[in-house]
């Protein structure tokens, strides 16, 4: 989104509903309509088999296309 890459800095609460283990997890985000270019908030649920193992509520970070380039350098 907004071709910026985003760096996570805060997370308002996290609930633990089960282990994570060793498994892939499916995410989803729900973001808020108010994150822009520069800065984002968001709800993330992890999922194993459609049960919630964990719930960040309030995750907020910061997006610059700036660090497009780290994004870039880790996939290559």
């Amino acid at each position: 989104m907004f071709d910026t890459s985003p760096l996570p800095n805060r997370v308002a609460v996290y609930h633990r509903f089960a282990s994570m283990g060793d498994e892939p997890l499916e995410c989803l985000f729900r973001v808020d309509p108010a994150s822009n270019e520069s800065w984002y908030k968001a709800d993330v649920w992890l999922l194993r088999d459609g049960k919630v193992v964990g719930l960040m509520e309030g995750l907020e970070g910061a997006g610059s296309a700036e660090l497009n380039r780290i994004a870039r350098s880790s996939t290559q």
